[in-house]
């Protein structure tokens, strides 16, 4: 068997989503069932803060099998309009860095297409 090259030229630096896109199974574990149900739970995680935090009123949780999506909604706080698009567009980007907005935390704020 032929020895790959391996040498500076070798070397890729990429963003951080980039890394994401390319190697998802390193952030969910796998690209099947076991990571979409991870998704799931990171999704519910969030929700279930707020309820921790007293702000939640009810969560939902919806399959629809036409278009294969889920939807997780709940009736908390929300995100900060003015911070809308970097919270759902940006990675490690949220109100859960601080133990001012959360005394506690079980999820991370995740948004992906399934």
């Amino acid at each position: 068997m032929a020895k790959k090259k391996y040498d500076e030229s070798s070397i890729q630096s990429l963003t951080f989503t980039e890394g994401i896109r390319k190697r998802p199974t390193m952030y969910i574990g796998s690209t099947g069932e076991k990571g979409f149900l991870h998704l799931i739970a990171e999704g519910a995680d969030n929700s279930i803060d707020e309820f921790a935090a007293g702000y939640g009123k009810s969560i939902k949780i919806s399959y629809d099998i036409a278009t294969k999506k889920i939807v997780i909604s709940d009736k908390g706080r929300g995100i900060p309009f003015g911070k809308l698009e970097d919270v759902m567009c940006k990675t490690h980007t949220g109100g859960k860095f601080n133990s001012e907005s959360y005394k506690f935390s079980r999820g991370i704020n995740i948004c992906a297409e399934i």
